[in-house]
């Protein structure tokens, strides 16, 4: 008897996980409707309040922000949220071009940074699914 009733839960189990399945698959358009609606909120919102970047001997950060809000103002709806995932390539990219640093070293940085937020990102997602 008691097989019995652990094989039914299982099987109720199932085809609840299966529609919450569906569901999921049938909200995912929508959800990526709003992040990128977000998205775009977001960059407007942080291009919105970009003034001109200081000199970066004068104040570093502040360079480094203003000049990322700059790039955030040719962002639109459709591309916005990959700019602001972009936004540790941008600031590696803009510090070294500031900094002088060469080109080899400059590339090295910019993809240590991509690489570093990908990973991040993919773990992200895993924790929150």
């Amino acid at each position: 008897m008691q097989e019995l009733l652990v094989h039914r839960r299982r099987r109720r189990d199932d085809r609840r996980d299966d529609r919450q399945g569906q569901d999921a698959e049938e909200r995912r358009p929508l959800g990526q409707a709003k992040a990128r609606k977000w998205a775009g909120d977001v960059a407007a919102l942080l291009a919105a309040h970009a003034s001109d970047p200081p000199a970066y001997s004068q104040d570093p950060a502040g360079h480094l922000i203003d000049s990322w809000k700059q790039e955030l103002k040719d962002a639109n709806v459709k591309n916005a949220l990959t700019q602001l995932e972009a936004q540790s390539v941008d600031m590696s990219r803009i510090w070294g071009k500031a900094l002088g640093v060469d080109s080899g070293l400059q590339d090295s940085l910019v993809y240590g940074a991509r690489d570093n937020a990908a990973s991040a990102r993919s773990d992200a997602l895993d924790k929150l699914r």
